[in-house]
């Protein structure tokens, strides 16, 4: 993401929720080819903000800051925004973003979703899914979505160390097969050493444990945890909206 990446007082997921508002203005703003402004950012990251975990208000960086990081991003050459716009079907791959035979894994990713009511995948999630799905195509849809998300938030992160740990657990998850036998699950555990992760089971968290609202800043604060929340009191956040959840679904069924 660049040097700016490393700066102490603007975590790093608010600079990438900044570029990714940036890369997807509003319908009439785009039409016009407007660009959307600090203010108007600020006021969008304060209701993505008001979504997460710990209410993170404090964190979003003032107007003045995030005019800065809206240069920095207009500054940018037409393939590294690419990654930060919305994924939209067939105009990505019209445009070249995408290939074509991304198509089936983009719209799996768009439905599930549109279904969690996340809104659209950014370009670079639906890249990395179809990379995940070409490789392991008959794995559980979960799956392949946590290892997508997960690769494309250390990327647009700049690959930060903890991101070769997630690889090399990726990297076995996909060698050994774990879904698809006994066997394999068998052969996968013997397999991982003392330092890697056994993917997915170590990274239980998801996006939709942070339900709707959270959309693709949550993708980056569980990817990241830039707001500095501990991995347990993390954890136990998301187990509380789950559970949250699934008192509403039995009250609802009655």
């Amino acid at each position: 993401m660049g040097k700016r990446m490393g700066r102490p007082k603007t975590d790093k997921a608010m600079v990438l929720a900044i570029w990714m508002i940036a890369a997807n203005p509003p319908e009439t703003a785009r039409t016009r080819g407007d660009k959307i402004g600090p203010q108007a950012v600020r006021a969008e990251l304060l209701k993505l903000a008001d979504g997460l975990p710990k209410r993170p208000r404090g964190r979003v960086p003032s107007e003045r800051t995030i005019g800065t990081y809206l240069r920095e991003f207009w500054a940018l050459s037409e393939e590294e925004q690419r990654p930060y716009r919305y994924f939209r079907w067939p105009e990505s791959m019209e445009f070249g973003a995408l290939p074509w035979e991304a198509g089936a894994s983009a719209l799996e990713l768009l439905r599930y979703r549109r279904e969690h009511k996340f809104g659209r995948p950014l370009l670079g999630q639906v890249r990395w899914f179809f990379r995940v799905s070409t490789l392991a195509p008959d794995a559980p849809f979960l799956d392949r979505y946590t290892a997508a998300r997960w690769l494309f938030a250390f990327e647009a992160a700049g690959n930060p160390p903890t991101a070769e740990d997630l690889k090399r657990a990726v990297e076995l998850w996909l060698a050994f097969t774990p879904w698809r036998s006994p066997a394999d699950a068998k052969a996968h555990t013997a397999a991982l050493w003392g330092e890697v992760l056994a993917f997915p089971h170590g990274l239980s968290v998801t996006v939709r444990d942070f339900g709707p609202g959270a959309g693709v800043l949550g993708d980056f604060l569980v990817a990241l945890d830039p707001f500095g929340v501990p991995e347990e009191e993390l954890r136990g956040a998301a187990e509380h909206v789950v559970q949250s959840m699934n008192s509403e679904d039995e009250g609802g069924s009655q």
